[in-house]
């Protein structure tokens, strides 16, 4: 049963629910914090989980907090970022009153119709499982920017900018493989068709595909919001930069596409089965960085994207 939200005068509304999972980014989570705040629909609530280990990040934000819209959860150790994820959603979905769930990350921001078309989805395709949004890339200050790869995912999927798009079974499992355009922060999760939602936590860089790859399979069904609601902010302290430079997310999303093959194949999904093997996305990736590393003359860098290159060479 969808989750409801009882409002004044006992009118029954839909209310989106926010995971904001928070390591050390206070500074921008204050930004991410006062984007929520200018929400062009007020029908949400959030809750901010600490998982520095220490409260550290909690006694500087929570002050700021409005109690009636947030609340703040405190872990004793760090438990990482799926675990700091699940924490959040297992509060929310304990409280039975909302519609649907999102978790956005503590450096990024939400543009002002966030709330608002997340919960025009809901009411309008009940059916899909999760709505997920086009990101637009910010920098450290919040201006937009883009970049040679950015510009390249464009060019190769241009059928999911301009339109809603839906992705369903083997053909829509095997367009996300190849071309890997959706990611944790920017998706709105339909609690009518969840009885939970929960990620591996042993993933560092990939959890978030395995979960949409797991989704896909039990039948789920996604639909792309073509408008950029949500904005990502590119700087080097994220995590993704960090697995990146260390090349830690090549072997990862190696081991999942290679564990997604076989997976595929006996479920059927051979359309995805052969994404999975060609691992279109991360030869891509690859690629980019082999050339970056070899015009900044980083042997070191290059030697070790060159092992995860043939490693993700297909048999």
């Amino acid at each position: 049963m969808t989750r409801r939200h009882i409002g004044d005068g006992g009118i029954v509304t839909p209310l989106l629910g926010i995971v904001i999972p928070t390591y050390r980014h206070s500074d921008y989570l204050e930004a991410l914090l006062d984007s929520l705040a200018r929400q062009t629909d007020n029908r949400w609530e959030a809750i901010v989980v600490d998982d520095s280990g220490n409260g550290s990040v909690a006694e500087r934000v929570t002050d700021s907090l409005e109690a009636r819209k947030f609340t703040c959860v405190v872990h004793d150790v760090n438990h990482g970022i799926p675990e700091a994820w699940n924490s959040g959603i297992r509060e929310l979905i304990s409280r039975n009153r909302y519609g649907a769930i999102a978790v956005v990350h503590d450096d990024d921001l939400l543009h002002p119709d966030y709330v608002k078309v997340s919960l025009h989805l809901l009411e309008q395709r009940p059916e899909i499982a999760v709505y997920h949004y086009r990101s637009r890339v910010v920098n450290r200050s919040g201006t937009s920017i883009i970049s040679i790869q950015d510009l390249v995912k464009v060019s190769l999927s241009p059928h999911l900018w301009g339109r809603k798009y839906v992705s369903r079974g083997d053909s829509g499992l095997a367009e996300i493989l190849d071309n890997n355009f959706v990611f944790c922060p920017s998706m709105v999760f339909n609690l009518h068709h969840f009885e939970t939602v929960k990620f591996e936590r042993h993933w560092k860089f990939v959890t978030d595909l395995h979960f949409v790859a797991n989704a896909l399979l039990s039948g789920k069904v996604f639909l792309r919001y073509p408008k950029p609601m949500y904005l990502y902010r590119r700087h080097s302290g994220n995590v993704t930069a960090r697995l990146t430079k260390s090349t830690e997310r090549f072997s990862e999303e190696i081991a999942l596409y290679k564990d997604l093959e076989e997976r595929c194949a006996s479920a059927g999904y051979l359309y995805s089965a052969g994404a999975a093997r060609r691992r279109r996305s991360i030869r891509r990736h690859l690629a980019y960085r082999m050339m970056i590393s070899t015009f900044r003359l980083d042997r070191i860098q290059l030697r070790k994207l060159r092992l995860h290159w043939r490693a993700c060479t297909v048999e």
